[in-house]
């Protein structure tokens, strides 16, 4: 399973994550731009993202139909 983590999230929970699946984190102090966001969506099973980030119909375009779950965190922490 393929899954996209769109911030630096708990050590613990992105250990869970790296566990569970090969997990591309997004690693900058800042939030992913939506450019990026739309390209490395494409082909994954799964999205781990922050309420900031607006999930919609073109991202799920952009995703060509492998996405199975997208999860929203609330914060980063």
């Amino acid at each position: 399973m393929k899954i996209l983590v769109t911030r630096l999230i708990a050590e613990k929970a992105l250990a869970l994550a790296r566990q569970a699946a090969d997990a591309d984190v997004w690693l900058e102090d800042r939030p992913m731009p939506r450019e990026i966001l739309l390209q490395k969506v494409s082909g994954l099973d799964g999205l781990l993202c922050l309420l900031t980030d607006r999930i919609d119909g073109e991202l799920m375009d952009a995703a060509g139909g492998s996405l199975k779950r997208c999860l929203k965190r609330p914060t980063s922490n």
